[in-house]
């Protein structure tokens, strides 16, 4: 199955990964990170091998300390999770380079492992591996009822994605209760409807709260009820 939330490049390429990390390296501050890990919901959508269209919740692993060796790998030894592709690896490596960078932790010494069972592809994770990630250095717990789509981009926007109905509607059959969305993708096309929709509105419909996001300093606070940076001026 396929679990591609957009088709096109998205939030950072693996080659502005390493640049962003070689100018950001000295500003960091060293911290020692004990050695944890927590499993945060990643909203898909896709179509199967028959042509419908399917969407769910993939449950990502993340560990963090700075026991093992500097840097961050994707754990795709499950037999379904060897079929997610370069987008998903790239989103990764978007989540771990700004998760870091917005947590001040030293990429010199911080050791982040990935690790999914699915056989999910597309960039729209980002932002939520990089919440995830924030959660895991810090620490701070997150609240479980929460997911959310988006792409991220280096400064911490969280981007458009596609099929943010259908994610919204498999949030609301996994048990969420609230689902937070890119800004971008208030109103969207429904291919369930033929109509397009208020997310916001389609969530209330639902009996669930949908909220739209700027950027992941805003999606880390409802996630955590922390504020990891300063919100920008209106």
């Amino acid at each position: 199955m396929s679990g591609c939330l957009r088709a096109t490049a998205g939030a950072l390429g693996v080659a502005s990964v390493a640049v962003a990390l070689a100018g950001c390296a000295g500003s960091s501050s060293t911290v020692s990170i004990p050695d944890r890990q927590l499993t945060f919901p990643v909203l898909w959508a896709g179509t199967n091998p028959d042509g419908t269209r399917a969407a769910g919740i993939e449950p990502a692993t993340i560990a963090v300390g700075t026991q093992g060796d500097p840097g961050f790998s994707v754990n795709l030894d499950d037999v379904r999770a060897k079929q997610a592709g370069p987008a998903w690896q790239a989103a990764t490596a978007s989540a771990a380079t700004v998760g870091t960078l917005l947590t001040g932790t030293d990429q010199s010494v911080v050791d982040l492992r990935y690790d999914i069972t699915g056989a999910i592809d597309g960039p729209s994770g980002g932002a939520a591996l990089t919440v995830g990630t924030m959660a895991a250095i810090t620490g701070h717990a997150v609240r479980p009822e929460v997911a959310m789509t988006g792409t991220v981009a280096p400064d911490g926007t969280v981007g458009a994605v596609s099929q943010v109905p259908a994610k919204v509607r498999a949030a609301k059959k996994a048990g969420y209760t609230t689902v937070l969305v890119p800004i971008a993708n208030r109103t969207e096309f429904d291919p369930a409807t033929g109509t397009t929709v208020n997310l916001p509105a389609l969530g209330r419909r639902l009996g669930i709260q949908v909220r739209v996001v700027r950027d992941v300093g805003d999606a880390y606070r409802v996630f955590t009820g922390r504020t990891i940076f300063s919100p920008p001026a209106a």
